[in-house]
């Protein structure tokens, strides 16, 4: 953990990268290799920055391929409401988790930004199933 991973009122952003690193620790041995997270300190610093500049044209955030949320969680410690949306069912349970744990304003739906014709998109990868029905949206 590093000094800037502190720096979230009352340290909050580090027990929130430890919440993300334990769920993704959590997480079959098989779908690890294939989990990118991101430095959650680096995006706390860009979305202050963009609060404190008033950057953002509104209150909401939404990240396609949200993973265990910890991104969006991030948003909410900025001031954003934000939405996460993943493909992933183990991934988006994880991530309500840890909005649950940190009682964060967030909503996370199981979803794809891809379409009918797009299956070679996701053809790398033996963890992700595409559905194309009403509720992928």
């Amino acid at each position: 953990m590093t000094v800037d991973e502190t720096q979230a009122p009352g340290g909050i952003l580090a027990l929130l990268v430890e919440a993300v690193h334990e769920r993704v620790l959590a997480l079959p041995a098989c779908d690890r290799g294939d989990y990118v997270g991101s430095a959650l300190s680096a995006v706390n610093r860009a979305l202050a920055r963009i609060q404190a500049e008033g950057l953002a044209s509104g209150p909401l955030f939404c990240e396609w391929g949200s993973g265990v949320g910890g991104v969006c969680a991030v948003a909410a410690l900025n001031g954003f409401t934000p939405v996460g949306i993943e493909i992933r069912a183990e991934l988006v349970d994880a991530a309500r988790s840890i909005a649950k744990q940190f009682d964060f304003p967030m909503v996370f739906a199981e979803g794809t930004f891809m379409f009918p014709g797009d299956e070679d998109l996701a053809a790398a990868t033996t963890h992700t199933r595409l559905s194309f029905d009403r509720h992928a949206w």
